[in-house]
């Protein structure tokens, strides 16, 4: 029985082997299968994830690039701390008035007839006997000369700070008393616009006006805001005479030909558009063969007509960012006449002639000094040297000629995105 018994469980034990070999081959060719689909998916894994860090490393450069752009644009724009801003924006400024000068009052009837510049020079000083500064009696003497022409308004270019020894300010009182009779505005310069600057004496505060010069830019401020401290209902301050006279000629004595004049047309500061040649009245005055601008018979073309001073200018900015004259003034483009010349005649006039300062009738007049070394001037690219008074008068002619329509240079982004942050000065 046991023999019987041993010989089936052989046999069963030997196909169960076989059967279990069968599987166990079976389950090591499914695992080989799946390692290597697991190795396949694996590597693709790392392929898709090396893929996707290498166009993550790529975005984040470019974000970095963005980010670094908008700081660097944020740091140009609002602090400039090259100048690079500035340096292009006044070398496009003086190109473009290289190009349009001889073309400026083309088309304009009222330029050059609206205003005129008194200056105390040193030829002045000879003829007066004095030095400078000159006593507030002089000063008094040229007013009176000017008011008897019956100017439309009068600027003072002379800062009258303080009491002279012997010298009172109380000379001006009767000037005052007799452009007030006459309807004149009359106004004396209190200098820049700032928290620091004191007021005139009280003999002159009434007429004072802000009398800033020209930005680093080249710009010339007309009006200055309101602090954001201060209520927004409060009007903008006027920080140069070329407004201050405007303004109140137009509210009063040119009231229809201005029409309805806002000041918040004229904040943003002006790009003085600069003339080439002088007011024809200016022959009366003085020989004007002493300017580049009349030597018409070395360059008739490049001296003496629109397109060819035009072409000469520019080109001579572009490529040499200078104009040789050969030692030649350039012409002012107002009517300029000296304080001792007042009570003369015209140049070459006969013996009575009326005076040159009746010349100043219905004139804004802008009395100031041309003395080289009292600095008070300009350095006008292309122009040469103009003497403060003359550059606020210049400035005066563009508002004639324009009107709120003046250059002026773009509005800042932050201006048009509405921000109220204001570049450090």
């Amino acid at each position: 029985m046991n023999g019987i018994d041993k010989k089936p469980t052989y046999r069963l034990t030997e196909a169960h082997q076989c059967v279990m070999g069968r599987k166990r081959y079976f389950f090591i060719k499914v695992v080989i299968l799946m390692f290597g689909v697991i190795k396949s998916r694996v590597i693709k894994i790392k392929e898709d994830y090396k893929q996707y860090t290498s166009k993550r490393c790529e975005t984040q450069d470019r974000c970095v690039l963005v980010a670094v752009m908008m700081i660097f644009f944020i740091v140009y724009k609002f602090f400039d701390p090259l100048g690079l801003e500035s340096a292009t924006k006044q070398t496009s400024s003086v190109l473009f008035n290289a190009i349009t000068t001889p073309f400026y009052g083309m088309n304009s009837p009222e330029t050059h007839s609206k205003v005129a510049v008194v200056t105390l020079n040193n030829e002045s000083l000879i003829a007066f006997g004095t030095a400078f500064p000159v006593s507030y009696s002089h000063h008094a003497s040229v007013l009176n000369n000017i008011l008897d022409a019956n100017p439309a308004a009068v600027f003072v270019d002379f800062r009258m700070a303080r009491e002279q020894p012997g010298d009172t300010l109380d000379l001006f009182q009767q000037v005052l008393r007799r452009a007030k009779t006459m309807g004149i505005p009359i106004f004396f310069a209190q200098g820049e616009a700032g928290k620091n600057q004191v007021d005139l004496p009280l003999q002159l505060r009434p007429w004072q006006t802000y009398s800033n010069g020209l930005e680093s830019s080249g710009a010339y401020p007309l009006l200055e805001k309101a602090d954001e401290e201060t209520s927004e209902k409060e009007q903008p301050v006027s920080v140069n005479p070329a407004w201050a006279l405007y303004a109140s000629l137009c509210a009063n004595a040119w009231a229809k030909e201005c029409g309805n004049l806002k000041s918040s047309q004229f904040i943003a500061p002006m790009i003085i558009h600069w003339g080439l040649w002088s007011d024809p009245l200016q022959n009366s005055v003085s020989d004007p063969k002493g300017a580049w601008q009349a030597d018409c018979v070395k360059h008739p073309f490049t001296h003496c007509t629109r397109l060819g001073a035009a072409l000469y200018l520019g080109l001579s900015y572009l490529f040499l960012h200078t104009v040789s004259y050969d030692g030649q003034d350039s012409a002012f483009y107002p009517l300029v006449i000296g304080a001792e010349q007042l009570r003369h005649s015209a140049l070459n006039a006969p013996y009575g002639s009326p005076a040159l300062k009746m010349l100043l009738k219905g004139r804004a007049v802008f009395y100031g000094s041309d003395i080289h070394d009292q600095h008070d001037d300009n350095l006008i690219p292309l122009l040469g040297r103009m003497p403060g008074v003359v550059v606020h008068a210049m400035a005066f002619d563009n508002l004639v000629t324009y009107g709120a329509g003046y250059f002026h240079e773009p509005p800042e982004v932050k201006k048009i995105s509405g921000w109220r942050w204001k570049r450090p000065k």
